[in-house]
């Protein structure tokens, strides 16, 4: 999908206000970083990166919007926040079992992590089959 249509979507298509604009300010914010540098955005980077577009509520629904919708642009993924070996991308299929059946084996040493929801944290990247412009 093209950002420019994914831009003509969001434009009609009634969300609030605040909502819209986060979505706009998300959408510019990845086509400006393009497919290389938009491929590991955390929650943290992406507030920073639109301080004045749209307030913390705002990015959390404009993120749900752009990774779930049928125009998403964005993909969700995690990472897993080791104290020693600092943070390490998980593959798609453990992140969705840590966050869903709440089962992690560690990618590098394969033992148990309890508790693994309060080890793993959110990131997005710029799905692949979108195109700028």
């Amino acid at each position: 999908m093209r950002l420019a249509q994914t831009k003509e979507i969001l434009q009609s298509s009634g969300l609030p206000d605040d909502v819209l604009a986060a979505c706009l300010g998300l959408v510019d914010w990845i086509e400006f970083l393009g497919h290389d540098q938009a491929q590991f955005l955390t929650l943290a980077q992406i507030e920073k990166a639109l301080p004045d577009v749209a307030e913390p509520d705002a990015i959390l629904a404009a993120l749900s919007i752009l990774s779930t919708s049928e125009f998403s642009v964005l993909e969700v993924h995690g990472y897993l926040d080791d104290f020693e070996s600092g943070p390490m991308t998980l593959a798609d299929e453990d992140f969705r079992s840590a966050m869903m059946d709440g089962i992690l084996a560690h990618p590098k040493s394969g033992e148990l992590i309890e508790r693994p929801r309060e080890h793993v944290r959110l990131f997005y990247s710029m799905a692949l089959e979108v195109v700028s412009g």
